[in-house]
């Protein structure tokens, strides 16, 4: 299988590069590879994937429940059964526009909850599909860890739930992607999370898309703390695969 960079469009004629550090070589048999895979599922996309017909035929169908993140499901299927590389060109443009499927699901409380029950089926799917692949469980857990955090922050945010489950969604959502984050954006961070010890689910969530839609907010934290960039975790046995 294959992903590489792209280029996001926007609406306003800007553009972004999304790309990695440096070529990627992947083969999912431990953790520290799973830990790359899960950081690196955007350059796998729709308009970014490529993987040969046979490992396509072992994988299909996708289950109807994906109306969107059916290209997540094939490129996490697909990495479990061989090896994946992952090229630093951007290769094709990726507009970003309100009638994406999936960027655009989040702009109604009716998308959101399509999004959160399509994002639980997708980890529910590949739990039950990935062990066929002779994938460790150990591996398994790592890749969709985040996958189970995203859907269960999107049914906090719409259903509610117990402050100490908002507490676990964020942190193992922030340690997944801000690990080696400086230390001043994780102080930052458990002081943004303070509110979530107390509020219902709900209210916190409400309140922080509040907070993040104001423009002194956001001059703020570009200026004083700006958001890390995701996390850079290195796997070993990419080395090991270059030579192969």
């Amino acid at each position: 299988m294959a992903g590489h960079a792209f280029i996001e469009s926007f609406e306003d004629g800007t553009e972004r590069v999304i790309a990695a550090d440096k070529m990627v070589r992947l083969r999912l048999e431990n953790v520290a590879a799973a830990k790359v895979f899960r950081l690196s599922r955007c350059y796998f996309g729709a308009s970014r994937l490529a993987l040969r017909a046979e490992v396509a035929r072992k994988i299909l169908p996708v289950p109807e429940a994906l109306v969107f993140e059916a290209d997540e499901y094939l490129f996490s299927m697909a990495a479990a059964l061989g090896k994946s590389v992952i090229l630093r060109e951007a290769l094709t443009h990726y507009r970003v526009h309100a009638g994406n499927l999936f960027l655009g699901a989040g702009a109604s409380e009716a998308g959101e909850r399509r999004k959160a029950k399509v994002i639980a089926a997708l980890a529910e799917a590949l739990r039950a599909r990935l062990p066929s692949t002779g994938t460790p469980q150990v591996v398994i857990d790592t890749m969709l860890e985040i996958v189970d955090a995203e859907a269960a922050q999107l049914r906090l945010k719409l259903d509610g739930g117990w402050p100490w489950e908002t507490l676990r969604t964020e942190r193992t959502i922030y340690r997944v992607q801000h690990s080696d984050a400086p230390l001043k954006s994780r102080l930052f961070r458990t002081l943004s999370m303070a509110p979530a010890l107390v509020l219902p689910a709900k209210w916190f969530y409400a309140g922080r898309r509040w907070l993040g839609a104001q423009s002194w907010y956001k001059r703020a934290r570009k200026s004083a703390v700006p958001v890390p960039g995701f996390a850079k975790v290195e796997v070993r046995e990419a080395e090991k695969m270059k030579n192969e």
